[in-house]
Order: structure tokens, then C-alpha cells, then sequence
């Protein structure tokens, strides 16, 4: 009797260590792998504003946006924000409202972006692009619009910080 019980302990443990392991650190499973932008995106001069979500009607329907977040950028989060590794927002009052506010300027090209912005119209993936959310940078980077940074950074990250961490083991985007 004893012998099973150092068994079952042998399989528990790992088990336990595994869960909590996948809670803090996700598996994202990205299906689409590749940047996608609304079709109303265009490409940017430098010094140019932009609203990439501008297009977008988050007024109703099933819409939200992931925030998946390299380890590296997780360390950079705004205060107040857990240092989780995937963030998500289904309000669509909260969408509406970042959606007016996202207006970025085109900047160039920011070539160190890991974590990744993705946004979802009635379940359908409509803009997929690397991101940067830090206490002094809010932005967007894609093969398209090159990098943009955000003109209303207080607004956006006051949104940002309202979205929920995840804590599924796996996240199928």
C-alpha cells in the first residue's frame, strides 16, 4: 500500500508543478502565424497619424483583443498591471472606447518587438501585429504601417490596465 501511495506522489507532484507552470506561462497557439492589418490600413509616411482600429465596429458582436506578452516585455508592463503573459478584453464599451483613442504616429520602424496585439470582429482575427506596452511606450509595429506610437499614451494605457489576465493553460488564437 505504501509503494502506490510513493507512486501516485511521484505522478502528482509533476502534475501540480506542470498546472502551475502553464497557469503563470500559457501556451499561445497562434493559428494565423503571419501579421494581418484591416483592409482600410495603408501604408504610412513618417510624422503621419493613424487609427488602425478605425474601420472597426466594436458597437456589438462577439469582438475582443489578446495581448500576448514575450517574457522579456512582461518585466517592461505598466504598473498596476500583472505580469501575466496574455491579457483579454471582451467589453465592447472598453473596445469602443480604445478605439477612439488609438490613434498612433507613424515612426519609422522599431525592430525589437516580441509581444503581439491581436484583435478579433465577431470572431473573425482582423489585425494581428507585434506590440510594446511599457510605463513610457505604447506602439504598434507591422510590415505595413511600419512602427506607430501612441499620441494619447495616459488614455490607452488607462484601457490597457483594464484589461483580465488569462489563466488558461493553452490560449488558440
Amino acid at each position: 500500500m505504501m509503494k502506490h501511495k510513493k507512486h501516485f506522489l511521484w505522478l502528482l507532484i509533476p502534475m501540480i508543478l506542470a498546472s502551475y507552470y502553464f497557469e503563470l506561462f500559457p501556451l499561445v497557439i497562434d493559428r494565423q502565424n503571419r501579421e494581418l492589418v484591416p483592409s482600410c490600413a495603408e501604408s504610412l509616411n513618417s510624422g503621419s497619424i493613424h487609427n488602425p482600429l478605425d474601420c472597426l465596429d466594436f458597437s456589438s458582436g462577439n469582438n475582443s483583443i489578446y495581448l500576448v506578452f514575450s517574457a522579456a516585455d512582461r518585466m517592461e508592463l505598466p504598473l498596476g498591471m500583472k505580469q501575466k503573459k496574455v491579457f483579454l478584453c471582451k467589453n465592447n464599451a472598453i473596445l469602443k472606447e480604445l478605439q477612439s483613442n488609438f490613434q498612433l504616429m507613424a515612426n519609422g520602424d522599431m525592430s525589437t518587438c516580441e509581444s503581439k496585439i491581436f484583435v478579433y470582429q465577431n470572431d473573425q482575427l482582423v489585425l494581428s501585429s507585434s506590440f510594446v506596452l511599457t510605463d513610457k511606450q505604447i506602439g504598434l509595429q507591422n510590415s505595413i504601417q511600419g512602427w506607430g506610437e501612441a499620441e494619447k499614451f495616459d488614455k490607452l494605457k488607462e484601457l490597457f490596465l483594464k484589461f483580465e489576465p488569462v489563466d488558461r493553460p493553452v490560449v488558440v488564437l
